[in-house]
């Protein structure tokens, strides 16, 4: 199988995305109005992180992996894009920490990376979905 050239669109959503993601989370807010602390007992920034990592898995996978005729070889990427995500996400919270403004904090990570597992799944789930049904009938 030869190798497969980076979707320029997908990248392109994939870098302005990681822009807008190190934006959120570097940026300094003054003035944001106020919102409820926690919904259905989530606290909100939890959510807003889970929420804000969610894109990271498919935008990705479309910048560089797309349709693959192998599975292992889409299991394998998935795993390799969602350890990547991990690191974006590992890398803001660090970044954060060395801000006076921003903290950093481990429960934030966590809400990232259960968002990228949970999408890495959808992903790869999509895949599955895509190539059974695009199967030649037997």
């Amino acid at each position: 199988m030869s190798a497969r050239k980076p979707d320029i669109l997908g990248t392109i959503a994939l870098v302005a995305y990681l822009g807008l993601v190190a934006y959120l989370c570097l940026a300094h807010f003054d003035n944001l109005p106020s919102v409820p602390r926690s919904f259905l007992g989530i606290p909100s920034d939890k959510l807003v992180h889970f929420l804000m990592f969610m894109p990271f898995v498919p935008l990705a996978y479309i910048a560089f992996v797309g349709d693959r005729r192998s599975p292992w070889v889409t299991l394998a990427a998935t795993v390799a894009i969602f350890a990547a995500g991990c690191g974006v996400a590992a890398l803001t919270e660090i970044l954060q920490g060395m801000t006076s403004y921003r903290s950093k904090d481990v429960l934030d990570y966590r809400a990232d990376t259960i968002s990228m597992a949970v999408m890495s799944l959808v992903v790869f789930i999509h895949y599955l979905y895509r190539r059974r049904k695009n199967a030649p009938d037997s």
